[in-house]
């Protein structure tokens, strides 16, 4: 997943599209993706903090 802060101008840019339905198959505790203003976040690893 590409965000707009992950981005640099010193690499190739590559901005990968989620639909809403392949975002939402992400949704158990080993796969949880967000959408947060139009950004798509794996936020797996925060789950247990």
């Amino acid at each position: 997943m590409t965000t707009p802060e992950a981005t640099s101008s010193t690499t190739p840019s590559e901005t990968k599209l989620f639909t809403r339905d392949v975002v939402a198959k992400h949704n158990t505790s080993n796969d949880t993706w967000l959408i947060i203003h139009n950004g798509v976040y794996d936020v797996t690893k925060f789950l247990n903090e």
